[in-house]
């Protein structure tokens, strides 16, 4: 059985800073149509969705009908969706029904009898509820009793953080009880990348990673979905649109130089004033008040007339 495996989709409304779009919503509606254009290429037999199908819990109707449109009435094959932590209102399933997601998922449950358009994915494979206690929602399909859906930060394998618990592909399969499953899809990290255990024949752990890029720091990235043959265990991936030379000056860090900027002003300001502290009393109110006094009509933020008082009172 040949699948397209896409992660976090982040559908909105509105356009994240990074982006120079002229239109954010053609962007999103590309990106979608190109998902089934690949399906219907390479044949595949649905379309799998690994959660965060929308940014927030609720995003405005136009968005909610463009997914159900281009992944309904304009698919060839099935998509196959499950929740991920931003399509719910607090993170909780039990607002499930408050939310955007919501929305499709009953459009998921009212359509899956015929088998085409939006399907829950426990009609095609096992997947693990992201909340806790986590939960594994089981499928009634025999040929995909492998392979398991899961919506964890799941990092590279070489990756560490400084006093930092990272989950690394390497011990996903023992984290979620699931030592049976020779191959674990996994959502929410949005850097794609793939795993196969030198150990253990057969394990396979694939992050797909971003559908569309929203943050600075995603800049040189290049989106893509993956192509998985569940019965041999190989998979290729497919660049998507916003991984097109043609788009690829959409997103710009410029405002992020700005940012550092005027923090670095900030904490000058702040060192200067209690530099000049260093040595004086500050036992005296009207010492303080003169502080004060001197902040604000150097028109300094509130921020930093707090910071800087907190800091001499200490």
């Amino acid at each position: 059985m040949k699948l397209l495996i896409s992660g976090d989709l982040h559908l909105r409304h509105t356009k994240p800073r990074c982006r120079t779009d002229a239109s954010f919503f053609d962007m999103q509606k590309l990106t979608l149509q190109a998902m089934n254009m690949i399906a219907e290429r390479e044949q595949v037999f649905g379309i799998v969705l690994l959660g965060d199908v929308f940014d927030q819990g609720a995003v405005s109707q136009q968005i909610e009908q463009l997914f159900l449109d281009i992944a309904s009435a304009q698919s060839s094959v099935p998509w196959y969706i499950m929740p991920g932590n931003h399509d719910l209102p607090q993170h909780s399933w039990k607002n499930v029904f408050n939310s955007s997601f919501g929305v499709i998922w009953t459009h998921a449950h009212c359509n899956f009898s015929a088998r085409q358009g939006i399907q829950p994915l426990d009609e095609l494979m096992d997947w693990e509820h992201f909340q806790e206690p986590r939960e594994i929602v089981k499928a009634s399909k025999q040929d995909t009793k492998h392979i398991l859906a899961v919506h964890r930060l799941v990092c590279p394998e070489d990756m560490t953080i400084p006093n930092t618990k990272l989950v690394h592909p390497s011990e996903l399969f023992s984290l979620v009880h699931a030592p049976e499953k020779t191959i674990i899809l996994a959502g929410d990290y949005h850097a794609g990348h793939e795993w196969r255990s030198q150990r253990t024949e057969g394990k396979l752990v694939i992050v797909p990673g971003c559908t569309i890029r929203m943050k600075a720091d995603e800049k040189d990235y290049k989106p893509s979905v993956v192509i998985l043959d569940t019965d041999n265990l190989t998979y290729k991936r497919e660049l998507l649109p916003d991984a097109q030379p043609a788009f690829y000056d959409l997103v710009v860090d410029d405002y992020l130089t700005e940012k550092e900027t005027r923090e670095d002003i900030h904490d000058a300001q702040f060192d200067e004033v209690i530099e000049l502290a260093k040595g004086l009393s500050v036992d005296s109110i009207d010492y303080i008040q003169n502080v004060r006094t001197a902040l604000e009509s150097g028109k300094h933020s509130q921020q930093m007339v707090a910071e800087v008082l907190a800091a001499i009172e200490e």
